[in-house]
């Protein structure tokens, strides 16, 4: 089941606010190791404090190739 699990409005598109809405998710959920964390390639995703939480928690991240675009059928 797919479900919202945290969410943050801002003015702003950065890695504090990616990592604030990811930490609240893996509080929120406590996943087991292994989780994939796919997103696109911003650079939000890829700064050092948002990829070094993802190691911390033990979750892989997974970004998409460039120019690739996924379409649901």
């Amino acid at each position: 089941m797919r479900r919202i699990v945290s969410w943050k409005l801002s003015h702003e598109k950065t890695a504090m606010v990616s990592r604030v809405v990811l930490r609240s998710a893996l509080d929120s959920r406590q996943p087991a190791p292994g989780l994939i964390f796919h997103t696109d390639r911003g650079v939000e995703y890829g700064a050092h404090e948002v990829q070094n939480l993802l190691q911390r928690h033990n979750v892989l991240s997974s970004m998409n190739r460039p120019w690739t675009v996924h379409r649901s059928p």
